[in-house]
């Protein structure tokens, strides 16, 4: 775990994030050798082409499955983005409480 927050602290600087959780059977403490981690990136700003590349090059962690969104998608998706950080274990900002 602490190598995936410091990763998100390196994504911190080519992106310009607002929010990371953990979310999924990670999250949970239920993985198996075969699950993903699941985390949920928002960042601000327009929609980036290029986040996905960004997120998965910068954190460069195996078995990552990164949901990405910047603020306005997030907002259109709000729902959504409610439930999955349900039991969620959030990464930044560092001060950032349940999920």
């Amino acid at each position: 775990m602490a190598h995936l927050r410091r990763r998100v602290e390196d994504l911190c600087t080519v992106l310009p994030v607002t929010r990371v959780v953990l979310f999924g059977s990670y999250a949970r403490k239920r993985h198996t050798i075969a699950s993903g981690i699941d985390l949920l990136v928002i960042y601000a700003g327009a929609k980036r082409d290029s986040a996905y590349a960004l997120v998965r090059r910068t954190l460069d962690v195996l078995r990552l499955e990164p949901h990405i969104y910047s603020e306005e998608e997030r907002r259109l998706l709000q729902r959504t983005s409610v439930r999955t950080i349900a039991d969620s274990l959030p990464l930044f900002p560092a001060d950032a409480v349940g999920g």
